[in-house]
């Protein structure tokens, strides 16, 4: 009854190849402050987790410099030629340069470690600026997609909803990158899957300790990734309390998970100090002062947030699906428009019959989704927004990507499935044509004059 659907995975994989293509079409550092993520990548690589400054080798930060007039100008086409000297350059690690990546240094390092392992296997193989870059792309890359199909595997229907929201081109584009999203986006996902697959598979049964230990392990990475996102561990009380055992059983299960998390996250919050805002007195962006015009003014806030939704719904929608390269890469206007149009209709008809979310578990999915999606405006507006600014700064629609699994819940219903082929043909088929377009943007914006 809840076997797998396979017909999904073996979709899956074949899209998932588009990841690839347009991990390697992009040019270098054309992903939003790839530069700095890069840096704390590489300082982690060298066993440094504190600080916001470090050194770097020359050639890597010649090699930065060569694809820096790119996103400063939105008609600039990148050079290969001017890359390609860099595979004939030895990466010389002892002769480096200071570097600063005060606005990444504020993120906990664990979403870096799978990345700063790979710039650890590059520099014992001694690779070139080149290909130590894209050796680091494509292994983030690949952590992610391994992520997504055990996520797919695992998930106990909404498969296809499911993976739309994956192959978003804004999702797969994060995911060949040096950004910290990546880590998120795959963990989130994992941790959604998770968390349904218990909720209904064998939910007669108990927990084996090593479903525990799973749930376990995915609650801490989750806690230890941007703070804001922790409320998704919200999802953890979809799963019935008999699952557990006895009621004493499941509240010390319960309060041992979320206790040991809410001790991660202080950790993470301990990072996000390294935020210049934050302590700066000179500055529009203080957060002190910020928080003090909040308590002032205590009805502003919801005000503040609908009015930035009001004004800048546009930006967060395209930026949701796809706004790509340092958010001046477009896609065709109809690929924004079909998109969302086509995941609603997928989540009302990718249903199974022996799986109903409850009035009560689809509110609570709602509401963990709703106050990080708060805590997150809050978060930005106290440290990316001038004191007493009227719209929220900072705020970007690839945010939302790890709380689109949670929109699926709410369209579960018994009355709208249709059969798996005509869903497999149509999410297929539409995908493969969102990605093409996807991949021809880029290209157009970076190589074609």
């Amino acid at each position: 009854r809840f076997r797998n659907v396979t017909g999904v995975q073996t979709c899956a994989l074949p899209i998932f190849s588009f990841g690839l293509l347009i991990t390697l079409v992009t040019p270098p550092f054309q992903v939003p402050d790839e530069y700095l993520h890069f840096d704390y990548a590489y300082a982690i690589s060298k066993g440094q987790l504190m600080g916001a400054t470090s050194d770097i080798p020359l050639s890597l930060q010649q090699f930065s410099d060569e694809t820096q007039y790119i996103h400063s100008d939105a008609n600039a086409k990148i050079s290969y030629e001017r890359l390609l000297q860099f595979i004939r350059l030895p990466l010389n690690s002892n002769v480096t340069v200071p570097t600063s990546y005060s606005a990444t240094a504020k993120y906990n390092p664990l979403p870096y470690f799978p990345v700063a392992f790979s710039i650890v296997i590059a520099r014992f193989l001694d690779f070139n600026p080149f290909d130590l870059f894209y050796f680091g792309r494509i292994f983030n890359l690949l952590f992610w997609i391994t992520c997504g199909y055990i996520a797919i595997k695992k998930l106990p229907a909404f498969k296809w909803a499911f993976l739309m929201i994956l192959l978003t081109p804004m999702s797969l584009f994060e995911a060949g990158s040096y950004s910290a999203d990546v880590f998120l986006n795959a963990i989130s996902a994992l941790w959604f899957s998770v968390c349904l697959n218990y909720t209904f598979i064998d939910k007669n049964s108990l927990l084996a300790n090593k479903s525990k230990t799973i749930l376990f392990i995915l609650g801490i990475l989750l806690s230890l990734t941007k703070p804001p996102y922790i409320l998704l561990l919200g999802l953890f009380f979809l799963i019935p309390q008999s699952r557990f055992g006895t009621p004493t059983q499941y509240k010390k299960i319960a309060l041992v998970f979320l206790g040991t998390c809410l001790i991660l996250f202080v950790i993470s919050l301990f990072y996000a100090s390294n935020d210049a805002s934050i302590s700066s007195t000179d500055s529009a962006y203080n957060l002190k002062e910020q928080l003090n015009y909040l308590l002032a003014n205590p009805l502003q806030f919801p005000i503040i947030i609908l009015r930035s939704v009001k004004y800048l719904i546009i930006p967060y929608w395209y930026s949701s699906i796809g706004l790509l390269g340092w958010l001046d890469v477009l896609l065709p206007t109809y690929i924004y428009v079909t998109y969302p149009i086509v995941f609603l209709f997928i989540c009302l008809i990718d249903q199974s019959p022996v799986i109903l979310i409850s009035i009560k578990q689809k509110l609570l999915a709602f509401l963990s989704s709703s106050l990080a999606l708060f805590t997150i405006l809050f978060s930005l507006y106290l440290t990316w927004t001038p004191i007493g600014d009227k719209t929220i700064n900072g705020f970007q629609g690839r945010y939302l990507i790890p709380l689109f699994p949670t929109l699926i819940l709410l369209f579960n219903n018994r009355f709208t499935s249709v059969s798996k082929s005509w869903k497999a043909h149509l999410v297929t088929a539409y995908l493969f044509i969102a990605l093409c377009l996807t991949v021809r943007a880029i290209i157009l914006r970076y190589y074609i004059a």
